[in-house]
């Protein structure tokens, strides 16, 4: 099978994406298919997938100048709080220290 995200990117954006399910109906898969494949060909889990899109969402545009708070609601965070609780269990600090110098080096890597 052949990565299941290249023909389906367009329909995964984050503010979309919340569970399997309705994931599932968007790209015609089962549900078992979606978990099986994300797990396999990412590496991580459905669920934290989704926050670590997400994440890179929220990320550029702070980097284009958006307030972190715009930009954990536009990146489908329920509040800032949320934001930084999930921003912090990915990458042990905060995103008001970790964001000012992504903005300088570039961008996040993806979790190991």
């Amino acid at each position: 099978m052949a990565l299941w995200t290249d023909g389906c990117s367009s329909k995964l954006t984050p503010s979309i994406v919340d569970t399997n399910r309705q994931t599932s109906s968007r790209v015609a898969l089962s549900v078992e298919t979606i978990s099986t494949s994300i797990t396999a060909q990412v590496g991580m889990p459905f669920r934290r997938f989704v926050l670590w899109s997400r994440l890179e969402t929220a990320t550029e545009e702070v980097k284009q100048g958006r307030s972190m708070t715009d930009a954990a609601g536009s990146a489908g965070f329920s509040d800032p709080a949320h934001f930084s609780r999930v921003f912090y269990d990915m990458f042990g600090l905060g995103p008001s220290t970790v964001l000012p110098i992504v903005e300088i080096v570039g961008n996040l890597g993806p979790p190991r």
